[in-house]
């Protein structure tokens, strides 16, 4: 079972990690609730990146 409780539609099961330089990932997670707005934009940039 997952240690995630969300009110989303579809549950948060999967982890998806990358490397990057500390500089870039700590300028990332001083943004306020980084992750969710990551999630929201993610879906347009793959179709933006896959598009022929």
């Amino acid at each position: 079972m997952s240690r995630l409780c969300t009110d989303r539609e579809l549950s948060l099961t999967t982890t998806v990690c990358f490397k990057t330089d500390e500089e870039l990932a700590q300028k990332l997670k001083s943004v306020p609730s980084w992750q969710e707005k990551l999630r929201q934009v993610l879906p347009e940039l793959i179709k933006d990146w896959t598009a022929g």
